[in-house]
C-alpha cells in the first residue's frame, strides 16, 4: 500500500491528521507500511483499536503475512468527554498517551473546525510545561466562546500519531441576551403559513425554541449554521408551519427561546398587518363610491343637456309656425 493511497483513504474519512511514513530499505519499508495501516485504523476508529501481533500469528493487511515479531498499539484515552464552562474560567483536557509510550512533549491538541469539519492544530491549548507529567494536561487559560468545539489529543510515537477519542467544550457567556428574530413571508389566501425564528448569541446546543400559538405550545422543527460574514457567528433556526385557519383564528403568535433557565420571547405584532388590510379595503370602498357619484353625477348631466337642447328645438319650431 502506497502513501498517496494512504492519503487518499484519509481524505474520504475527513482526517486531517498527518500519519509520518519514513521508507528506508525493503525489510523495513514492508514493516512500517503495516505499522502505518494499523495506526490508521486506530485514528479512523476514533477511540483507537488494539492489535496484538506475535509470532506465528497471520494479519490481514491487504495481503496475509506471518510476523516474525510483536507490536502493541493501544489507544489514547481522553477526558472528560464534555466540558461545559462559562467564559474567562480555565479548561483542563486530559490526554492520557502512557500506553504509547510517549511524553507529553510528543503530545499536540487539534480542534475541529465546526464550519468546515476539519481538524487543524489548536494553539489555545497550553501544553503541560512537564513533559513526565501523567496523565497529560492541556489547559485553555481565560476561555471565550470562540473557544467552543471538539479537542483532540494527537500523540507521536515513532514514525505514526494516534488520536484521542475528543472533548467536547462548551463555553457560554451568561451575561448578553440571545438575538430573537421572527420572519413571516408572504401569505397566500388557502395556504400553510411559514414561520421562521432565528436565535443569535446563544450555543445551539445550549437553546430550546419553541411557538406559542394561540393558546397551543409547539416546538416544529431546528437547524443551525454559520453567518457567511467575515466574523462568522453561529445561530440557531427554528421552523413552524401554521394551518391557514389557525392563523386567520388565533392571534397570538410567539417564537419563546430558553437558555439557562432563562426564557426569551418575541412576539409577532399582526395588529399592524390588519390595519394596513383595513386601509386598503377602506380606500378601495372609498374609491368605489367616488367613481360611482362621478359616473352617476356624468350621466345626470349629459342626460340634462340632451334635455335642454331637445326643448329649445320645440321652442324654435312653435316660434317659425307662428309666423
Amino acid at each position: 500500500m502506497s502513501s498517496r493511497a494512504l492519503d487518499e483513504s484519509r481524505t474520504e474519512k475527513s482526517l486531517d491528521v498527518d500519519v509520518l511514513l519514513t521508507l528506508g530499505d525493503e525489510q523495513n519499508k514492508s514493516d512500517q507500511l503495516i505499522n502505518t495501516y494499523i495506526g490508521y485504523l486506530d485514528l479512523v476508529f476514533g477511540s483507537g483499536i488494539g492489535f496484538g501481533i506475535g509470532s506465528g500469528v497471520c494479519v490481514t493487511v491487504f495481503v496475509l503475512r506471518c510476523l516474525s515479531y510483536g507490536v502493541s498499539l493501544s489507544h489514547i484515552v481522553q477526558y472528560p468527554a464534555v466540558v461545559k464552562v462559562s467564559a474567562g474560567e480555565n479548561v483542563s483536557l486530559k490526554c492520557d498517551s502512557a500506553n504509547v509510550w510517549s511524553g507529553c512533549d510528543s503530545v499536540s491538541w487539534i480542534k475541529v473546525d465546526l464550519r468546515s469539519r476539519r481538524l487543524m492544530v489548536s494553539t489555545a491549548v497550553r501544553p503541560d510545561p512537564d513533559p513526565r507529567t501523567r496523565p497529560c494536561t492541556g489547559m485553555i487559560y481565560n476561555s471565550s466562546t470562540a473557544d467552543s468545539g471538539i479537542y483532540y489529543c494527537s500523540v507521536k510515537h515513532s514514525v505514526l500519531s494516534y488520536i484521542g477519542n475528543g472533548s467536547t467544550l462548551i463555553v457560554t457567556d451568561p451575561h448578553p441576551l440571545p438575538l430573537v428574530m421572527l420572519y413571516v413571508p408572504d401569505v397566500r389566501v388557502g395556504l400553510p403559513v411559514s414561520l421562521q425564528c432565528v436565535v443569535m448569541g446563544v450555543v445551539p446546543a445550549e437553546a430550546k425554541v419553541s411557538w406559542l400559538v394561540g393558546e397551543s405550545e409547539l416546538t416544529g422543527w431546528t437547524e443551525s449554521g454559520w453567518t457567511n460574514t467575515e466574523n462568522p457567528a453561529e445561530y440557531t433556526r427554528a421552523h413552524l408551519s401554521v394551518p391557514a385557519e389557525n392563523w386567520r383564528e388565533d392571534q397570538n403568535v410567539e417564537c419563546v427561546v430558553e437558555v439557562d433557565g432563562r426564557r426569551i420571547s418575541k412576539s409577532l405584532i399582526r395588529g399592524s398587518g390588519q390595519l394596513c388590510s383595513w386601509l386598503v379595503y377602506l380606500c378601495s370602498g372609498v374609491a368605489f363610491v367616488i367613481f360611482m357619484v362621478f359616473g352617476v353625477t356624468l350621466v345626470s348631466l349629459q342626460t340634462g343637456s340632451a334635455v335642454r337642447k331637445s326643448g329649445s328645438g320645440s321652442a324654435v319650431r312653435k316660434s317659425g309656425s307662428g309666423q
